[in-house]
């Protein structure tokens, strides 16, 4: 006798599970579940024949599939992970959308809808193997966080002088302190405790903090140490005939942006290196842009008009009138500077 086990989503379409549900006659939801929470058991105690056809059909429409002896150990249920994205280059963000909606089922306005999101989550309550099975699939990073085990940072959206005050009494009754309209550091249940006191995605936003990017600043470095030199041209990319001027203009960023979890195996990398560096928290505050330098007014113009009501450019510089999130300002950020555009951001 066999057991047949759904090993990965792999390349299958969510459709699928309609046909699954309706052949196996097995719940939906819970065929649903089993897919992106797998590895999961899906049939036990089967002949071999059976099991070869089944193996078959399943591989076919996608999945990864196992098929073991019926006394082997059924694989136990793996931890429950959110995903989010990053997406490293926002001009392809509806290519990522359309990537998006095709793994989970949804139409690619909704999926586009997630990816706007600072941070982009875009799956809760799934297995590793459904991350590992994403990240194949998408042009973006994916990153995974365990939510009961991660901390977290509420920040203030509504900067009201009425709510700023009424939050921050909320905070202090419940012994925290409002540090720059934001609390950070909160475990899984006191974040719960003081968002549930509010419940508002106008006024609060929740982020888990592995989540948060991080960039890499390079402090000092030995010029005529081979090793540094090696790492800053092959790694970072920076010409050999800079190096040596580069003591000049230290602190430098020399990485933009890095997940949690690849920050620490980074800087050991960079030490081993010779290279003093140190990490930053990248803001997870909306910002605004100050955008300088514009000469092609009509096509900036038509580009703003996309994410801003009324846009009436009269010099060569502007500035955003609303705060937008990250990803959304990095696509506007790249845009404009494809049109010789000088974009800066402001934290206020």
């Amino acid at each position: 006798m066999k057991t047949i086990v759904i090993q990965s989503i792999g390349t299958a379409k969510p459709g699928i599970t309609k046909i699954l549900a309706d052949a196996f006659e097995i719940n939906h939801q819970l065929l649903t579940q089993m897919i992106y929470n797998a590895p999961s058991l899906f049939l036990h105690k089967v002949d071999e024949e059976t099991a070869a056809k089944v193996k078959n059909m399943l591989t076919e429409l996608g999945l990864e599939i196992l098929v073991q002896k019926a006394e082997d150990a059924i694989p136990t249920p793996t931890e429950k992970l959110d995903l989010a994205l990053y997406i490293q280059n926002p001009l392809k963000i509806q290519k990522i959308a359309k990537q998006l909606s095709d793994f989970i089922g949804i139409n690619e306005k909704e999926a586009f809808e997630l990816l706007i999101q600072d941070p982009s989550v875009v799956l809760g309550g799934v297995s590793q193997n459904t991350a590992f099975a994403l990240d194949k699939r998408i042009d973006a990073e994916v990153m995974a966080s365990n939510p009961r085990k991660a901390t977290y940072t509420i920040l203030v959206k509504d900067l009201t002088p009425s709510f700023i005050n009424e939050f921050g009494l909320l905070c202090q009754n419940a012994g925290y302190t409002l540090d720059q309209n934001k609390i950070m550091g909160l475990t899984h249940k006191e974040a719960q405790q003081l968002w549930t006191k509010v419940q508002d995605p106008q006024k609060i936003k929740l982020v888990n903090e592995d989540f948060i990017r991080y960039r890499i600043i390079l402090n000092a470095f030995d010029a005529n140490n081979e090793v540094s030199v090696k790492f800053l041209n092959e790694q970072i990319g920076m010409p050999t005939e800079l190096i040596g001027r580069l003591n000049d203009y230290l602190p430098l960023e020399i990485v933009e942006s890095l997940s949690k979890s690849k920050v620490e195996p980074y800087l050991e990398l960079t030490t081993a290196a010779a290279l003093d560096c140190e990490s930053h928290v990248n803001s997870v505050d909306r910002y605004q842009l100050q955008i300088q330098n514009i000469t092609q007014k009509e096509q900036v113009e038509k580009t703003l008009d996309l994410f801003f009501k009324t846009v009436d450019i009269k010099d060569t510089k502007w500035q955003t009138p609303e705060k937008l999130d990250s990803v959304l300002n990095r696509l506007l950020s790249e845009q404009l500077e494809a049109l010789g555009c000088d974009v800066e951001p402001i934290y206020s």
